[in-house]
């Protein structure tokens, strides 16, 4: 039961990155067109993926203060400053965000730098906070910590430009170009410069998932600039990097097990919701299909907006 409810919460943690990262690249593009050619469907989609991430992001935090609750006085000194940040970005992006779509005004450059800044910075906040469970310490004092946080900031841009480009009459040749390179980057750094630097820092961090997590990385990499170089498809980036957006928080969650916080505090002694189990367990029953059909539709949406002829 325990390890079920973890390794949905690193589920549900996942796709609210890969989320969080589309939203971001959509109002990198609505604000710098020129980073597409196509930004009139992206911002067709911006109001229903920012519902849908917003709701992930509750799920998820739910799970860690309801169900693991025993976490909480460990996670305070942790989580202060990066859920302030997170909530400061969230609140900023949405009266930007509703200022850009509706104001009769002539839109200024300040609502638009703020709409792109707390685009990135509410998902970097999040990703402060599961890099500080990831090593034990804070991100800004550890070389690993340092290396997630600049993986993080490749990764939204690479899935949020991607999918913004991801129609082939949408991509540029500069764009192209910029796009293999944060993927490259991208890949160097979860797939060369964290294993490594783990090395050094904390060896029993070196396990089978980081192993898979690596062989996939590789994998993905080379297929996509083979399949590129061959087809010249570069709008089928996207695919790849939301296959590493999704895989890589849930591998590094396994891989840290048993600890919920690397060298503090353990799964089982974070649990805090035994007296409470059945009824957590019957909700569970009851709002996996609810939530299956929403993950189908979904990315049956994605698809079609790919497949869709611009």
């Amino acid at each position: 039961m325990i390890t079920f409810l973890y390794v949905l919460m690193l589920i549900i943690v996942s796709v609210y990155a890969v989320l969080a990262s589309i939203e971001a690249g959509i109002a990198l593009t609505m604000v710098l067109p020129k980073l597409t050619n196509n930004s009139a469907v992206g911002s067709r989609i911006y109001t229903p993926i920012w519902e849908i991430t917003n709701v992930f992001l509750v799920i998820a935090s739910t799970i860690m203060s309801v169900i693991f609750n025993n976490v909480l006085p460990h996670l305070a000194h942790i989580a202060f400053v990066p859920l302030f940040f997170a909530g400061a970005s969230l609140l900023t992006r949405a009266i930007s965000g509703l200022y850009i779509f509706y104001s009769q005004n002539k839109v200024g450059i300040l609502p638009k730098l703020l709409l792109i800044i707390s685009s990135y910075l509410a998902p970097l906040s999040i990703a402060v906070i599961g890099i500080d469970f990831f090593t034990g310490k804070s991100v800004w004092s550890s070389r690993p910590g340092l290396v997630l946080i600049s993986s993080a900031m490749l990764g939204i841009s690479v899935i949020g430009l991607a999918f913004a480009n991801r129609h082939k009459a949408a991509i540029t040749q500069q764009m192209r170009y910029t796009l293999y390179a944060l993927f490259a980057l991208w890949a160097i750094d979860l797939g060369f410069m964290l294993p490594h630097t783990l090395m050094k820092f904390d060896n029993t961090l070196l396990r089978t998932p980081l192993t898979i997590l690596i062989a996939v990385i590789a994998i993905s990499t080379i297929s996509f600039f083979l399949y590129s170089a061959v087809k010249n498809k570069l709008y089928e980036l996207y695919q790849y990097a939301i296959l590493i957006g999704l895989i890589t928080p849930i591998l590094l969650g396994i891989d840290l097990r048993p600890y919920l916080i690397n060298r503090v505090i353990t799964i089982d002694h974070a649990y805090g919701a035994a007296a409470y189990q059945s009824s957590i367990l019957v909700g569970a029953i009851i709002s996996l299909p609810i939530l299956g059909v929403g993950f189908y539709l979904l990315f049956k949406l994605l698809v079609e907006e790919t497949q869709s002829k611009v």
